[in-house]
């Protein structure tokens, strides 16, 4: 029995499925918990989704958090407005997946099946774990209700917090494509109070160090990665 938090997939099907079926091997009585920004930019976010529903379909406890891209796909289905934004984020690579998906007679947003949309509308802001804290982007110390500010939560870029800010809380994020062997060091330290777990899967050969989809074992502190598995 182990828990395992999976950093930003950005549909990198392949590369979760690697990571999760051979590289670690979960059990059903292991969690699993993505960090957010199931969608966009990768090759397979449609099917990275029915994966992931799949998987719960038959037993494996596995679930997400909010991204700021998951929040941009479910605004995009309400407003013209977001529906720019999303695309100028990489949304096009989601719509792809969905016409592969579910053929070329798919139109956005009725074609996206409704466990799919039912899905990312139940993606908590936050998680907390134990002594562990999973948000998508950053946390502001300062606003009234840190852990109520959905905006900070998926859009920010998570920076150094007070001492005496949830002082015995360790926070893992993604949003942020991390180098993994800064990964890695944070990780062996073990005295950091903010981990940063998207190791920039979708992002492979655009910088140095980046490329890989990260999980954290949380009662080790061990990390597991694999390298970006699309072609």
């Amino acid at each position: 029995m182990a828990t395992y938090v999976v950093g930003d997939t950005h549909g990198c099907l392949q590369s979760l499925r690697y990571l999760l079926e051979h590289r670690i091997g979960i059990a059903r009585s292991d969690t699993v918990i993505l960090l957010g920004d199931l969608v966009d930019r990768g090759p397979q976010s449609a099917q990275l989704i029915d994966y992931i529903l799949l998987l719960q379909y038959q037993g494996f406890n596995i679930k997400s958090i909010r991204g700021n891209h998951d929040q941009m796909l479910l605004d995009a289905a309400h407003s013209r407005a977001h529906y720019s934004q999303w695309i100028q984020n990489g949304g096009n690579s989601t719509l792809r997946s969905y016409e592969d998906f579910i053929g070329e007679s798919f139109l956005f947003p009725e074609g996206i099946p409704s466990t799919h949309t039912a899905f990312l509308n139940m993606l908590p802001y936050h998680l907390a774990i134990d002594r562990f804290m999973l948000v998508h982007g950053g946390v502001n110390p300062f606003h009234d209700n840190p852990l109520g500010n959905a905006e900070s939560l998926l859009w920010s870029r998570m920076g150094e917090l007070p001492s005496d800010f949830m002082p015995s809380t360790i926070f893992l994020y993604g949003h942020t494509p991390t180098p993994l062997d800064t990964i890695q060091a944070i990780v062996d330290k073990q005295e950091h109070r903010l981990i940063p777990l998207d190791g920039g899967c979708v992002y492979a050969g655009m910088r140095s160090g980046i490329g890989f989809l990260v999980a954290l074992k949380l009662e080790t502190l061990t990390l597991h990665w694999v390298e970006k598995q699309e072609d």
